[in-house]
């Protein structure tokens, strides 16, 4: 089988996943898109042969995609328009940060199968991991997966807060334990001053402690994943009365697959 992997992310993420495919047999290539996707098309134009442009087409039969909505409409709408692909395609776009808006835009620009994986936030069953009873000092509403506002919220910005409320609760900990070495350099920082000797102390805190933020329960495994976080499998489906639609597939921990080094929605 063969297999296209399309991205405008960094490689080096992707790496691993090709080596790994490579190994199970089946015939991976690597494309990158570059940010004027108009131009990259009307290059290729200008350059290939037929045969070459009949070469590519073929590639894009079966294509996994790591891109940003924006970016994947972009390649999905230039590619469509041009030709270049059939109704006999069968596209994977894996991206944490796919809306439900963004995920009906994507499937009314693109023709054949569209495979959608994203992150998904599923209700703790332990109503104690919520976060609002967490003392945090944001609006609680953000804590409501049922409130609009947490529905609007982008998931860059759950990291962010989850990111900073990691840290600050690991701070307040050593500020509990009377471990002063592990924050002493962070609070007189000077250019001749010695390297920070306190991140390793601060690493096993995170790991030990767990705390619930906006994307999950945020706690960390030996090999540094998140056993709580969970992505959603979606495949597009026709119907005679409802037209092209989407339907879920399956629903995976984060141990089984990790996509966070895949996207570059996240800057």
């Amino acid at each position: 089988m063969k297999l296209n992997v399309i991205t405008v992310a960094d490689i080096r993420g992707i790496e691993d996943f090709l080596d790994r495919t490579s190994q199970q047999g089946m015939d991976v290539s690597l494309q990158k898109v570059e940010s004027n996707i108009n131009m990259m098309i009307t290059s290729l134009f200008r350059t290939m042969r037929v045969d070459e442009l009949h070469r590519y087409r073929d590639t894009l039969r079966r294509a996994v995609l790591f891109m940003s909505p924006a970016t994947a409409k972009a390649f999905i709408t230039e590619v469509v328009e041009t030709n270049l692909v059939a109704f006999d395609c069968h596209w994977i776009l894996i991206n944490e940060e796919i809306s439900d808006y963004d995920l009906q835009e994507l499937v009314m620009k693109s023709i054949g199968r569209l495979t959608l994986i994203r992150q998904m936030f599923p209700v703790p069953q332990n109503t104690t991991q919520r976060c609002v009873k967490h003392n945090h000092r944001i609006d609680t509403s953000l804590c409501d997966p049922k409130s609009p506002r947490s529905q609007q919220l982008e998931i860059s910005n759950r990291y962010i807060y989850d990111s900073v409320l990691l840290l600050a609760n690991t701070f307040h900990r050593k500020l509990e334990d009377r471990k002063w070495h592990s924050m002493a350099s962070l609070s007189c920082i000077r250019k001749t001053s010695k390297p920070w000797q306190g991140g390793k102390s601060m690493l096993d805190t995170i790991k030990k402690f767990g705390v619930s933020g906006l994307t999950s329960f945020l706690e960390f495994t030996d090999n540094g994943s998140n056993p709580n976080i969970f992505f959603e499998i979606l495949g597009t489906n026709y119907g005679e009365e409802r037209g092209r639609g989407v339907r879920a597939e399956k629903e995976r921990g984060e141990d089984i697959i990790d996509l966070s080094c895949f996207t570059d929605s996240i800057r």
